[in-house]
């Protein structure tokens, strides 16, 4: 092989070899770019985090505060009112079985009446 023919050869291989490198410059180029889009949308997704943990923490916050006005606050006057509840219920029991003695002592009455009514008229005929 001749000289020309080798230098020939060797500017063809470089020019293929050339060929290549600016593919893979450009490949490379189109990595970077993705890898820039990346990190930007990590950057993007790192702040949506933390105004979602911010978020989540302010509405921790409010559900304390609920829990401990419930507590505090609603729990005792429920507490309250059950007891009202109670204490009205043994009251009505109270009153229902008083309401009970007068009936028995109403029905007693009753048949008292009715024998001294009964005993009047008999004594009334007698006198007549």
């Amino acid at each position: 092989m001749d000289n020309d023919k080798f230098q020939e050869l060797v500017l063809q291989q470089f020019q293929v070899i050339t060929g290549e490198l600016k593919i893979l410059n450009k490949r490379v180029g189109n990595l970077e770019e993705g890898q820039a889009r990346l990190e930007k949308s990590q950057d993007i997704l790192v702040t949506e985090v933390i105004a979602i943990k911010s978020k989540t923490n302010e509405i921790d916050t409010k559900l304390t505060k609920q829990a401990v006005r419930v507590e505090n606050e609603i729990e005792p006057k429920i507490n309250t009112l059950f007891a009202g509840h109670k204490q009205h219920t043994e009251q009505l029991a109270r009153i229902e079985e008083r309401i009970n003695n007068h009936t028995e002592r109403l029905d007693s009455i009753e048949i008292d009446t009715g024998y001294l009514v009964s005993r009047v008229a008999r004594l009334e005929k007698i006198a007549k």
